[in-house]
């Protein structure tokens, strides 16, 4: 029965960070002085009276680099005495063979401070990216999407430099195959890890899995259920309850630990014990 955990994490989650760490840019070493935005070019800049010389509007193939961030759009505000500026139109954000597209911009240089709204990659209308600190955050909720599946929550980070995604307040993850219901939901990009936290459902197949804590190693096929977790049939005949479920793929075999209780209905058949296999 938690073979059906199982396949939540292989390959979509891998998929779906992947997606993320191109949504949110690459890790940019923290610098301990604040270094300029250059204008590297443009069609046309002029001055906003309203404003004296404080902002340059500029148009038409706007280019900024800083440090080894180049920064793309169709037009912008540049406040240089700030260090900063609003980028509007096609927006293009390019580290690396990293890159993130949006509508609208605002880049503070000082702070390293990234602030992405509208049309976003991963479909979200608000994500600030502070590169001194290493992160990426949303907090207006967020979606985010292949061909295989879904992933929508209120709240998201990344870590670049880790590699470590997190996202929690209504997590909800659906596909063809299953769908997952989380309070929680931690991955790592590098060991594919993925953690389930607080109270989860988890749908597959005939079968429904709650738990609030679950470990699944997707390169060795593993997967781990803890602190009581219920696997049962979608008609509610077939129940196993257990401290811990331990399930590993390639064996095929799951081994239950700690008051098991295993009800079977339509059997007529019920069985506990510390031990189970």
């Amino acid at each position: 029965m938690t073979q059906k955990a199982t396949y939540m994490a292989d390959g979509v989650l891998r998929r779906l960070l992947g997606f993320v760490t191109v949504a949110f840019a690459a890790s940019v070493a923290a610098v301990a002085t604040a270094t300029e935005v250059v204008l590297e070019g443009c069609d046309a800049l002029t001055f906003d009276k309203s404003r004296g010389a404080t902002r340059q509007v500029l148009k038409g193939n706007v280019r900024f680099r800083h440090d080894n961030v180049n920064m793309f759009c169709d037009s912008a505000y540049f406040y240089s005495g700030q260090n900063s500026f609003d980028a509007f139109g096609h927006v293009r954000v390019v580290q690396d063979t990293v890159t993130m597209v949006a509508d609208k911009m605002f880049y503070d240089g000082n702070t390293r401070l990234m602030r992405v709204r509208q049309n976003i990659t991963l479909s979200s209308h608000k994500v600030d990216y502070y590169r001194d600190k290493g992160y990426a955050y949303y907090d207006e909720g967020a979606k985010m999407s292949d061909p295989q599946f879904e992933l929508t929550s209120r709240v998201g980070y990344y870590y670049p430099r880790t590699r470590q995604a997190f996202f929690k307040n209504n997590v909800d993850v659906v596909s063809a195959d299953f769908k997952i219901k989380a309070d929680s939901l931690r991955y790592n990009i590098g060991t594919t890890d993925t953690e389930i936290l607080g109270r989860s459902t988890i749908y597959r197949d005939q079968y429904v899995i709650h738990t609030t804590r679950a470990l699944i190693n997707n390169n060795e096929g593993r997967v781990r259920l803890f602190r009581r977790s219920r696997v049962e049939s979608e008609d509610g005949t077939r129940v196993l309850v257990a401290d811990t479920i331990y399930y590993e793929r390639k064996t095929g075999v799951a081994h239950v630990y700690g008051n098991i209780d295993a009800v079977d209905t339509k059997q007529k058949v019920a069985a506990r014990g510390n031990v189970g296999e």
